[in-house]
């Protein structure tokens, strides 16, 4: 059996000072919250990364990414919406990709309650 967290399990601390910490706890996986608006923005600067993938080498730990899911809707009847949500679960999967990691958590979304009937 494997033993995972959240990256921000000690929030607010920074992400990689957590990532630490749960590693020293002996984790298998972390799941790193790609939420916007800082957190993927945060994981691909390069010391971030670079310390992401140290981390990684060094406590032998798995990767699970976790896609933006609070301004994502791919349920949305606006294709525009649609298509900016699926493009967030791309760079998350491109991400997911660069880390090794094979697993990412995606919210597909929901119906809008000022959607007509008509509409779906």
């Amino acid at each position: 059996m494997q033993v995972a967290r959240s990256s921000n399990f000690f929030h607010p601390l920074p992400h990689i000072e957590s990532i630490k910490m749960l590693a020293d706890k002996g984790l298998d996986g972390i799941e790193l919250i790609c939420e916007y608006p800082d957190d993927i923005l945060y994981f691909m600067q390069p010391h971030n990364f670079s310390t992401l993938l140290s981390l990684k080498d060094d406590y032998g730990l798995q990767y699970y990414i976790h896609a933006p899911w609070g301004d994502t809707n791919a349920a949305s009847l606006n294709e525009g919406i649609r298509r900016a949500s699926v493009d967030d679960w791309k760079r998350s999967i491109d991400f997911a990709h660069s880390l090794g990691s094979r697993l990412v958590t995606v919210h597909i979304g929901h119906r809008s309650t000022l959607e007509s009937r008509e509409a779906v």
